[in-house]
């Protein structure tokens, strides 16, 4: 609950910022496995090549 009670100590722009950012973060990242998928599966790329272009994505933002 610290967290919770840290968080509710921000002004109302700061903790609209955060949760922003969160949700941002949350589904950038649950798309990682279904593009790997899609690369692999749905393309036919290698395992190398989908690691590439992740790797180079997250490198990239």
């Amino acid at each position: 609950m610290q967290v919770l009670e840290r968080y509710r100590s921000f002004d109302r722009p700061v903790r609209l910022l955060l949760l922003n950012q969160l949700t941002i973060n949350l589904g950038f990242y649950m798309l990682i496995p279904y593009l790997a998928d899609h690369l692999s599966a749905g393309l036919g790329l290698s395992v190398l090549m989908v690691g590439l272009i992740l790797g180079v994505r997250n490198f990239s933002q």
